[in-house]
């Protein structure tokens, strides 16, 4: 078992590795388009029209597709022949892409009906910034196709445990902005069509990038389009609920947008901006630990082996614990610091600063909630049940969008994101009912329970002692204040992984095994 933790650990780490390297980079991207945009207008602007494109390629690319091919192709791989496993791959790819193809040009031309089902008085209320908004929607909706077929690759390359290279496209898609709003936007009277065609661009290297390592791996590209295919269907026939319970998740992401956009110019950035930060951290680890995870999973419930599906279970929630806690302490006790020493340049203002920390405060709360929530809904797809997640999507967004109306009018764009640590909670637990009710997997709580108490704990007080130091360390100016929040962040990763050592906490063993099979 040690050996297994091991390989996961590591698979996670370069994941995490990979995926961290891409975080540093996206925000760069995101001061720079702070510097360009700030909380104007304009940035809402940009931000509606790429949100768009997104929440579709998060819940039928991301979300139903990947979740629904992994199992399937993992299955494949499992029972037949290798080279049936890869003739299934190459149809998939080939059919789906059709389908992409097709739902990008229809999205290009419904982009005024997009745009005004998210923000339904900006055409009213400002007719060159709805103008400009549905123009940039347009343009962008072509990066649901490419950015899709990217996540096919990813699929069928984790499948065969290869997950460096998937990880590292997002690298490249921010260089690619990046690029773009420094050679062009800079000097451009309007610089979000610069970071829209960025986007394009970068959408498209992704995709390309893996197609080496699907070959090395032993894919071939000769055209076969065959979607009667009884596992194309059967992917096909997964992503139609899949697509429901992702769905619903994106669909609450909209509603934010657009309760934020009621509240005011800068809000949706605002809460853009603070849910990016938090992305940081569950983007690095949660999302590296269930990527690794899923393809195991979903070999250990074709075998029907439902010991190993707990183990692995318990040890990913392990790990979300032992990593998530001391992050969420972190923004809890330097959210505005975080903020100021981010973004806080060209427009992005002291106020801008101040309309985003409370959001990065309230998001941080469900940090770890959203990374347990995560866990148990990959349990589900593993075992090819995507109705369970659906439900507690249902659930959860009902409970969202009842707390974010209940706290918009005492706490503004902050009761948004607050709403949103209170619905992971929600749908956690009613993923978890189904984990247990429908598929006899256990989640046993003493097991847990010592692990969560050490995390919590030792957590607590690194964060207890971030927020003290905060207070006592100069930060007056923005030099000061980055110098300051370095060092504290540096001096708490410290305390936090050396309390773990001293303290043998067994969360370190995976780490170390690890270590000894890299030596």
């Amino acid at each position: 078992m040690a050996k297994e933790e091991g390989r996961v650990v590591g698979h996670t780490l370069t994941m995490a590795s990979a995926t961290g390297l891409s975080r540093i980079l996206g925000y760069a991207r995101d001061r720079l388009v702070a510097n360009l945009l700030g909380t104007s207008y304009w940035a809402d602007a940009f931000y509606i029209a790429f949100r768009i494109p997104n929440v579709f390629r998060r819940f039928m690319a991301e979300g139903a597709m990947t979740s629904a091919l992994v199992p399937v192709l993992s299955e494949s791989f499992r029972k037949e022949a290798i080279e049936e496993a890869w003739l299934f791959a190459r149809r998939f790819l080939y059919v789906f892409g059709a389908f992409l193809a097709l739902f990008g040009a229809l999205g290009v031309l419904a982009a005024p009906l997009l745009v005004r089902a998210i923000a339904w008085n900006l055409a009213a209320g400002a007719p060159e910034v709805h103008t400009l908004t549905v123009r940039l929607t347009a343009l962008l909706f072509p990066y649901i196709t490419l950015v899709s077929l990217a996540a096919v690759a990813m699929g069928i390359l984790n499948c065969r445990d290869v997950f460096g290279p998937p990880a590292f496209t997002p690298v490249l898609l921010n260089l690619c902005i990046i690029s773009a709003g420094w050679f062009w936007g800079r000097h451009s009277e309007n610089p979000t069509y610069a970071l829209a065609w960025g986007v394009l661009v970068g959408g498209t290297v992704q995709f390309l990038f893996q197609l080496p390592y699907l070959k090395r791996e032993g894919m071939s590209f000769a055209l076969s389009f065959v979607p009667t295919d009884p596992r194309v269907r059967k992917v096909f026939r997964l992503m139609g609920p899949g697509m429901l319970g992702a769905g619903v998740t994106q669909l609450g992401i909209l509603l934010g947008t657009a309760l934020a956009h009621t509240l005011g110019e800068g809000a949706v950035s605002a809460l853009y901006y603070s849910n990016r930060v938090t992305e940081l951290a569950f983007g690095v680890f949660a999302v590296s630990v269930t990527t690794v995870i899923l393809p195991r999973m979903s070999r250990r419930a074709a075998d029907g082996d439902r010991a190993s599906i707990e183990d692995l279970l318990r040890q990913a929630l392990t790990m979300i614990f032992f990593i998530l806690f001391p992050a969420t302490a972190g923004i809890m006790a330097l959210s505005r610091p975080i903020v100021r020493v981010l973004f806080e340049t060209g427009r992005f203002s002291e106020s801008s600063v101040a309309l985003t920390a409370g959001p990065l405060f309230a998001f941080g709360l469900g940090l770890t909630l959203w990374g347990a929530a995560t866990i148990f809904v990959k349990a589900c797809h593993a075992h090819q049940d995507m109705m369970s997640p659906f439900y507690a999507g249902i659930a959860s967004l009902a409970v969202y969008a009842a707390v974010a109306l209940a706290l918009m009018p005492s706490l503004g764009v902050s009761g948004i994101a607050l709403a949103s640590s209170v619905s992971a909670a929600v749908q956690g637990g009613v993923v978890l009912h189904f984990l247990i009710s429908r598929h006899g997997i256990r989640v046993r709580l003493a097991r847990l329970l010592p692990s969560i108490l050490r995390s919590g704990l030792l957590s607590a007080a690194m964060g207890a002692g971030a927020w003290w130091a905060h207070g006592r360390l100069p930060s007056g100016s923005l030099p000061e204040a980055a110098v300051s929040l370095f060092g504290i962040i540096a001096a708490a990763v410290v305390f936090y992984l050396g309390g773990a050592v001293l303290l043998r906490f067994p969360e370190i063993a995976p780490f170390e095994e690890w270590l000894r099979r890299r030596r």
